[in-house]
């Protein structure tokens, strides 16, 4: 998954880390990016390569309404989407020290 992803704020896009996306952010993804998060589009015409998720190397074409998938990557065009669900980060790692009795 990408790191970094442009959201729309207010008219203007800025970069944010993908874990700050939000439920509902627009997000503008474009050609040789990876969608950040599920979405569906609400602006824009692209041709997506889903291979990472179906296995299907021809691209398909993505358009208002549509539905995408995080993990998978624009060929050629450029789409706005709103985010459908806020990613989750991992919960915190704990350490446990175990001492021998």
């Amino acid at each position: 998954m990408p790191t970094q992803a442009w959201i729309e704020r207010e008219g203007t896009l800025i970069q944010l880390p993908s874990t700050e996306i939000k439920e509902g952010d627009l997000v503008v993804v474009g050609t040789g990016e990876m969608m950040p998060i599920d979405g569906r589009v609400i602006d824009g015409t692209a041709a997506v390569n889903e291979a990472s998720l179906t296995g299907e190397t021809v691209p398909v074409r993505k358009e208002f309404k549509d539905k995408v998938l995080s993990g998978t990557v624009i060929e050629d065009g450029r789409l706005k989407i709103r985010a459908t669900r806020a990613i989750i980060p991992p919960p915190p790692v704990l350490l446990v020290l175990l001492k021998n009795p």
